[in-house]
């Protein structure tokens, strides 16, 4: 976080989950619930679990085949460990599968940032043992977070990470040979992997079917390109 948190902030954070959910129970009824959106949707630009999986789909669109993994849960990385997260998993593997655990991840989501809010630890949001070059960057805002940062040297080596996105599961991986400068950096972003899953499952689907199942998987050109 670059800056801390003050009593006010939580407060406005707990004002815009209870909008969001208020509003959630607008948009479920009008769209969610609407007999044309599950026509459009359902049995659309099917993908079972086994094609999910040699194809090597990641997130919710594997999840919305019946893969049930997540890496929150499954490969705990920064604070997951100290959070239940419970995600949804659809078996149907057409589009309206996929949206359907989008939008429980929205309220995933939800309970998450009440969990985080909740147990927020007390004290500098700059820990002391990432101080000992420079006490100075002790100091809120972004110098002081960046300054941190530019003391970090990971060791020589290959470094590997692993987070779910928004999108699904995204990797990161880093060369170093322990100078402040990494050597090479490589992303492998889950639109990229989601793409060949969504080409897939566009076979044999009508003109008309296209627009669903493109955005049923959440891709996103850019993000596939980097």
């Amino acid at each position: 976080m670059r800056r801390d948190f003050r009593s006010d902030h939580i407060e406005a954070v707990e004002r815009l989950l209870k909008k969001v959910e208020a509003k959630l129970r607008d948009f479920k009824l009008i769209f969610l619930d609407n007999p044309v959106t599950r026509a459009r949707l359902e049995n659309v630009g099917v993908l079972d679990a086994k094609a999910a999986t040699e194809l090597g789909v990641v997130g919710p669109f594997a999840r919305a085949s019946g893969i049930d993994f997540d890496a929150r849960r499954d490969m705990p990385y920064d604070a997951y460990a100290l959070f239940k997260v419970t995600p949804a998993v659809e078996k149907g593997g057409d589009a309206l599968a996929r949206t359907m655990v989008r939008w429980e991840e929205v309220t995933t989501s939800i309970q998450l940032v009440r969990e985080a809010i909740k147990d927020l630890p007390q004290g500098d949001i700059i820990d002391e043992a990432m101080l000992f070059k420079n006490p100075e960057y002790r100091r809120e805002g972004v110098s002081g977070v960046l300054g941190v940062y530019t003391y970090l040297y990971p060791e020589p080596g290959e470094w590997t990470g692993l987070a779910e996105a928004t999108r699904g599961l995204t990797m990161t991986q880093i060369w170093t040979t322990g100078l402040q400068r990494v050597y090479r950096m490589r992303f492998v972003t889950p639109s990229w992997r989601n793409l060949r899953a969504m080409i897939e499952a566009m076979k044999g689907a009508r003109l008309a079917d296209m627009p669903a199942i493109y955005m049923s998987f959440g891709y996103f050109p850019p993000e596939a390109d980097r």
